[in-house]
């Protein structure tokens, strides 16, 4: 951003977090509908929601681009930073981040009892504290809040039925806003510090915050867009990108529209062996704009990385192959947690001194300044940490967790997303997630093999909230932790600096967000008993409210009755990881040591997880994009380059969200409408 247009103007005043508000209710509002009603192409879907970029392009462009052009007050890079953090952060909730799972992880259960009676000997064992589920009656498998859930409150039901739906689910509301929030201070505070160590310290790339800001960057006084966005080269990209995208989604509607294809098919040439060996999605591939220009603003070795590893994982699949042996999916769990251990252990490492800085800062009384951050001090980010942590495990504790097991699902999930937030900074993925997680671990340290001679209360209870809570987010791809570390970071280019204010905003909008997100996921739910479009599938978001509930229960039922042993806990098992935790070890020293080693270890940690599979080539496209206009023309070629990337991006987003809008439209006016996605998915 340039210094020079800094404004007079605070960046958090009452339009700015009045615009950030109404982004806040709009995409909250409006993402359940569109996602498991419509079963339409996500708004948000990963770490560049695509309701937030279309949200400030419309304020950039139909708001702001008046103002600016005629000088009548507009908006300036600071306000629409703090416009953009709010409705960044508050699309954690709406989706997989929070409310794909957790509505349906409360009734889902209890709907698992109609098909296993005996799960309900589970629920009496663990004694669970009656704000726990939403409020039933005695015969809770038939009570109605169950039952409609999975189908519909009857259309001629009186509002009475409506009012006591809503009352029903106060309880959890209020009671799980407890964990909820606690757990939102600590992914903040931690964010604030590892985003402050990476951009300051270690110079982090953050592709997504890169084409965030250009987005967001003030235009000079008189003009309509900003450089970048009235840049010739940025206009027929996205141009260009739209038109095929056009073409592709009319050719839904209308088969006679000649589609250009993104995809490519190698499945032929890969008949024999030892290539019959190699994973299906590496012999063919679908081609996403949108990732080939994030990958274009990541550092070359990170790019080069995550493609050139899923093509040498190939070689050892084939190896496997010619001697009759295959690498299961428990396998790349072992080798995934072992590499997501030693990938932890060098975030620590690099910034080892802040972070003991930091922690020195919370309880010792330390010489030098500490308000170089944008939002906050570094103390009080530990201390929101620090304290956010200890009430999440206590929440868990009186959910029948044995401290062990709440110690061990906090820590694993905040520091799995701290992870994958270093996985985005460098890389700009537009999902990451894990292979494994919290309830895969689960499973090797709480065992209970003779459940009738060893049996407490505990030993179900850390499996059932393992998988309830670890399963509600073993998939999110829209992380809390992602959207806050970009926040931290286009708050530090802000030309004027939030401070704790916009700490405030970001509260207020997780606060609005979760009332808003809760009324319209709870409104599909009870108002639709099957989706709209061509597949008509029931119930709603089907795959998570039939598989979760089935997942947890399975496990909590096998702990209780037959114990809980994992068939892979070996010493076989225990190399693998071990062998993963090395190998990722070798390579963070090695590209820590020496500039011309060309692996990171991100690019194995990431090998086997479901994003991947889908835009490995995409990635591959971006970094011989890049490499080949920096042997071409420098870094001036690199520079001018850089708006057609952003085309490239924009242009994706721009054209889902309008199939999306279009989708939506077409649905109000009861006509017939195709589900247009171009995104890439993460594993739903």
């Amino acid at each position: 951003m340039d210094q020079s247009l800094a404004p007079k103007r605070a960046a958090v005043n009452v339009r700015s977090v009045g615009l950030g508000l109404l982004g806040v209710i709009l995409v909250c509002a409006i993402a359940p509908f569109n996602d498991y009603v419509l079963n339409n192409s996500v708004f948000i879907g990963g770490s560049l929601p695509v309701a937030s970029v279309l949200y400030l392009f419309a304020l950039a462009v139909l708001v702001n681009g008046p103002l600016n052009k005629w000088g009548a007050s507009p908006l300036t890079s600071s306000e629409m930073m703090v416009i953009l953090v709010m409705v960044l952060v508050a699309c954690c909730i709406p989706t997989s981040g929070l409310m794909r799972f957790w509505p349906a992880s409360l009734i889902g259960p209890w709907n698992y009892v109609n098909e296993k009676p005996e799960v309900a000997k589970i629920f009496d064992k663990l004694h669970l504290p009656d704000w726990f589920w939403p409020t039933m009656g005695e015969n809770r498998p038939a009570d109605p809040i169950v039952s409609t859930f999975y189908s519909r409150i009857d259309p001629a039901a009186p509002w009475s039925v409506w009012r006591d739906t809503w009352l029903a689910w106060l309880p959890p509301t209020i009671g799980w806003g407890v964990f909820l929030g606690a757990i939102a201070m600590a992914v903040i505070g931690l964010s604030l510090i590892v985003a402050k160590q990476w951009t300051l310290n270690e110079r982090v790339a953050f592709p997504i915050a890169q084409v965030q800001m250009s987005l967001i960057e003030q235009p000079k006084p008189g003009r309509w867009l900003n450089e970048t966005l009235r840049s010739p080269s940025f206009i027929w990209t996205v141009l260009a990108v739209l038109v095929i995208r056009l073409l592709q989604g009319l050719n839904q509607y209308f088969p006679s529209v000649p589609a250009v294809p993104l995809r490519f098919d190698l499945g032929s040439l890969f008949q024999d062996a030892p290539f019959s060996f190699v994973d299906t999605w590496v012999r063919n591939s679908d081609i996403y704009f949108l990732v080939v220009g994030l990958s274009f603003f990541a550092a070359s070795r990170i790019s080069f990385s995550l493609w050139a590893c899923m093509i040498l994982i190939q070689f050892v699949n084939m190896t496997l192959g010619s001697v009759q042996m295959e690498m299961t999916n428990a396998h790349r769990r072992d080798f995934n947690l072992g590499s997501l251990i030693a990938f932890a252990g060098m975030i620590l490492w690099t910034g080892r001194i802040f972070y003991w800085d930091t922690i020195k800062r919370m309880f010792l009384v330390v010489r030098g300044r500490d308000d170089t951050d944008a939002i906050t001090s570094m103390r009080m980010a530990g201390w929101m940490a620090m304290i956010g942590s200890v009430i999440a495990i206590i929440w868990l504790m009186q959910c029948q967790m044995s401290l062990a097991g709440a110690i061990m699902l906090v820590v694993g999930l905040l520091g799995t997303w701290v992870v994958m937030a270093n996985v985005v900074a460098h890389s700009g993925l537009p999902t990451a997630y894990t292979l494994s997680g919290p309830r895969e671990w689960s499973l090797w340290v709480f065992q209970n093999a003779d459940p009738v001679k060893n049996y407490a209360v505990t030993d179900v209870g850390n499996q059932f909230m393992m998988q309830k809570i670890g399963g509600m987010w073993a998939y999110a791809s829209d992380q809390l932790g992602v959207y806050a570390t970009h926040s931290a970071r286009l708050a530090q280019d802000a030309p004027a600096r939030p401070g704790r204010k916009l700490l405030l905003a970001i509260v207020l909008s997780l606060l609005v967000g979760f009332a808003v997100s809760q009324v319209s996921t709870l409104f599909v739910y009870y108002k639709f008993s099957a989706t709209l479009d061509e597949k008509n599938e029931a119930p709603l978001n089907k795959e998570v409210v039939e598989g979760q509930p089935y997942w947890t229960m399975s496990h909590a039922l096998r702990t209780h009755k037959d114990g809980l042993a994992r068939d892979s806990l070996t010493v076989e098992a225990a190399s693998r990881t071990i062998g993963a935790g090395i190998v990722t070890g070798l390579l963070a020293v090695l590209q820590l040591r020496y500039n011309w080693w060309p692996l990171h270890p991100i690019g194995f940690l990431m090998v086997f997880s479901f994003s991947m599979k889908r835009v490995w080539f995409s990635i591959f496209l971006g970094w011989l994009l890049k490499v080949m206009v920096v042997r071409l023309g420098g870094g001036k070629l690199l520079n001018a380059a850089r708006p057609i990337a952003i085309g490239l991006i924009l242009g994706d987003v721009l054209a889902s969200g309008g199939f999306g809008l279009a989708a939506i439209v077409l649905n109000l006016l009861g006509m017939s409408f195709k589900s247009i996605k171009f995104m890439p998915v993460s594993q739903f």
